[in-house]
């Protein structure tokens, strides 16, 4: 076989056993067709090269799409839609004794609580809500001057406690510029706000809002694919069954109906424990159809999460502040420690389109073009090392 040089006109195909080698007319006329010219190459290591490259790409190939072949003949079409969400429930925290508080005006946390109370920003963009598992109530607060109560916040002077500043870290008021007994002079909302959690061995206050129950509507389409819209509650659903049943991952996963306690504990959270000082957490609602087998089987699956961290040591859970103005100038102060529960739609339909699968058919074939090219470079370096006497001692010429 005569030698060839390292050029594009030279380049050998390699097929398998192994192959050949193409020309072409350097001066093509409008009378010729030009056709490729094979020429067999017997070369073991080039063989086995093609073959274990095969190999490979099959392998990374079914591996991407995970052994599923629909995304070859299948368009993908993005779910969108929107939620909305109905709580219920009703806690009553009169039981517990004036022993059980580490704070002075229990009377204020010893009632009934429904979910009114206890469900804020039920609705909101995302079709979440914040269900309050412990607060600190600083009633009937008014305008006024009062002392710095922070016990870490010293004076010794009128110039310790400059007119109009803050003190850094807090959030009382602005200083007078007075000293009163060791401690700055204030002008704010007084009494000044108190930060003591009601109950005295760290136990949330409302830890019952657990019992709550949380309706998921959720209502969805997939535009590429087809207009219908679709829910979260099955069409045949009677009103008799939503108001007795409980979503369960293994026993009724057809439920819209979620209690609280159960979303922290399939997100792999303690309730009592995250309760004290709140946290944020999501349900995800999962739509993957295939439409190809019918639209009637198009349903959600469920899947929780705490989306904070949990172990963080500075400014943990989640908290926030609400003020009750009963005329113009007093009012209750409520710092509130709760759970922020969100919802995420997500997923995909699917469905066959010609256009797409002979798209992804084309390209899945041109894929194993691969193993060819590597082995035409192969052979063509080794041809081309064959030039020099060290590697004709390594590397003997083929022969056809």
């Amino acid at each position: 076989m005569p030698q060839l040089g390292f050029n594009m006109e030279n380049m050998l195909i390699c097929i398998c056993t192994y192959t050949t080698a193409f020309s072409v007319d350097p001066k093509p006329t409008q009378d010729h067709f030009i056709a490729p010219a094979r020429k067999k190459v017997q070369s073991r290591f080039l063989a086995i090269s093609y073959l274990v490259i095969i190999a490979v790409t099959w392998i990374a190939f079914l591996g991407s799409i995970n052994l599923d072949l629909r995304p070859v003949y299948q368009k993908s079409c993005p779910v969108q839609g929107a939620a909305s969400t109905k709580v219920k429930g009703y806690l009553s925290t009169e039981g517990l004794k004036g022993s059980d508080f580490q704070v002075e005006n229990s009377y204020l946390y010893r009632r009934v609580w429904d979910n009114s109370d206890l469900i804020l920003g039920n609705n909101a963009q995302d079709g979440g809500f914040i269900a309050v598992t412990n607060l600190i109530i600083t009633p009937n607060q008014t305008r006024g001057f009062c002392v710095e109560t922070n016990a870490t916040v010293k004076c010794k002077s009128r110039y310790d406690c400059k007119a109009g500043e803050t003190i850094p870290g807090t959030n009382s008021g602005a200083l007078t510029g007075k000293c009163i007994a060791g401690r700055c002079q204030l002008s704010a909302w007084c009494p000044l706000e108190e930060n003591k959690l009601p109950l005295a061995d760290e136990r949330p206050l409302l830890e019952g809002i657990q019992n709550y129950t949380v309706m998921l509507k959720l209502s969805v389409q997939f535009p590429a694919c087809n207009e219908k819209k679709f829910r979260n509650i099955l069409e045949n659903a009677t009103t008799s069954y939503l108001s007795g049943c409980q979503y369960n991952p293994e026993n009724d996963t057809s439920c819209p109906i979620f209690r609280i306690g159960d979303i922290v504990k399939w997100s792999g959270e303690n309730f009592s424990q995250v309760a004290i000082t709140g946290g944020v957490f999501r349900i995800e609602s999962i739509w993957n159809c295939d439409f190809d087998w019918g639209m009637s089987n198009c349903f959600p699956t469920y899947k929780f999460q705490k989306i904070d961290d949990s172990k963080a040591v500075l400014s943990p859970g989640l908290n926030f502040r609400i003020a009750d103005y009963h005329e113009e100038n007093r009012r209750t102060l409520t710092k509130v420690f709760g759970l922020k529960i969100t919802i995420l739609v997500s997923g995909d339909g699917n469905q066959f389109e010609l256009l797409h699968f002979i798209l992804s058919f084309g390209a899945t074939i041109g894929i194993f073009s691969v193993g060819a090219l590597i082995c035409d470079t192969l052979l063509e370096l080794i041809q081309y090392l064959q030039k020099y006497e060290l590697c004709k001692r390594l590397i003997p010429p083929d022969s056809s």
